[in-house]
C-alpha cells in the first residue's frame, strides 16, 4: 500500500499534521506537535528510538528536522517534524 493510499484509507486524526502527496510523508512543526502531546498523525505515541535528526550541511550544522517512523497496517511511514 502506498503512502497516498494510506492517507486516504486512514485519515489524519491529530490535526497538527499534514500530508504531502509528492513526498509521501506526514509533516508537522515541532512547537505544535509538542503542544498536542507529541503523538503521530493517528494520535498514537511514536515507537521508542525511531527518530533521527537531519542537520544543515553548512557551517552552522543547524538541526532542521527530525524524522520519525511508525507503521500503519504494517507499512512503515515517515513523519517529519520541522524545527521551528
Amino acid at each position: 500500500m502506498t503512502a497516498n493510499q494510506l492517507n486516504e484509507q486512514y485519515p489524519i486524526k491529530n490535526h497538527v499534521w499534514g500530508f504531502t502527496a509528492t513526498t509521501g510523508r506526514w509533516a508537522a512543526e515541532d512547537s505544535c506537535l509538542r503542544a498536542s502531546g507529541f503523538l503521530d498523525p493517528w494520535n498514537r505515541p511514536f515507537p521508542p528510538g525511531k527518530g533521527r535528526e537531519v542537520r544543515s550541511q553548512d557551517i552552522d550544522n543547524e538541526l532542521q528536522i527530525w524524522v520519525y517512523t511508525t507503521t500503519v497496517e504494517g507499512v512503515v511511514v515517515e513523519c517529519v517534524v520541522f524545527n521551528d
